[in-house]
C-alpha cells in the first residue's frame, strides 16, 4: 500500500510528492483548450489560408528573382550579338517580311551569353532547384523565396490538413 509519506511496499524508493490540485487543473485545462483550438475548422482554415499566402509570396519572389537574371542575360546577349538582339527586341520581323528574325542565331547567341556568364562570374546564390543567380538583387530575392518556401514546408508538416 502506498501513502503520502513513502512507499511501504518498496521502502528504498523516495517518498512521492504529489502536485497540488491547484497546479494540475490549469495545465490540463490549457492543454484541452489548445487541442480543441488546433483541431477546430477555423484553425485549419486559417492554416490553409496561410499556406496559400506563403505560396503566392514564394511565386512572386521567385518571378522577380528570375527577372533580374533575365535582364543580366539580355545585357550580355546584346554585347555579344547587338544586331540580332536589337532585331529581337524591336520585333522588326513582325513589321517587315524582308528581314525575319533568325531564331537559330538568336538561340545560339543566348547559349553563348549563358556560357560567357558562367565562365566569367561565380553565382552569388543557388536556389533549392539549383538555379544560379548572378545578380545581387536576384540572389537576395531567390534566397527570400527559398525562406518563404521553407516556412510553407514547415507549416505543412505542422498542420493537420497540410500545405501542398
Amino acid at each position: 500500500m502506498i501513502n503520502r509519506q513513502g512507499n511501504k511496499l518498496f521502502p528504498s524508493l523516495p517518498p512521492r510528492h504529489p502536485r497540488p490540485e491547484s497546479e494540475a487543473v490549469p495545465s490540463r485545462l490549457l492543454a484541452l483548450i489548445a487541442a480543441g483550438w488546433l483541431l477546430s475548422p477555423a484553425a485549419l482554415a486559417q492554416e490553409t489560408l496561410s499556406c496559400a499566402a506563403l505560396q503566392e509570396r514564394y511565386q512572386a519572389l521567385a518571378e522577380q528573382a528570375l527577372q533580374q537574371e533575365i535582364l543580366l542575360l539580355k545585357a550580355v546577349r546584346q554585347q555579344l550579338c547587338p544586331a540580332i538582339s536589337q532585331q529581337a527586341e524591336s520585333g522588326q520581323s513582325a513589321l517587315s517580311e524582308a528581314e525575319p528574325i533568325d531564331f537559330d542565331a538568336l538561340l545560339s547567341c543566348r547559349h553563348r551569353a549563358e556560357a560567357q556568364l558562367q565562365a566569367t562570374r561565380q553565382p552569388l546564390y543557388r536556389n533549392r532547384q539549383r538555379l544560379a543567380f548572378y545578380t545581387a538583387r536576384g540572389a537576395a530575392l531567390a534566397r527570400e523565396a527559398d525562406d518563404v518556401l521553407l516556412r510553407k514546408d514547415q507549416a505543412g508538416t505542422s498542420a493537420q490538413a497540410g500545405c501542398s
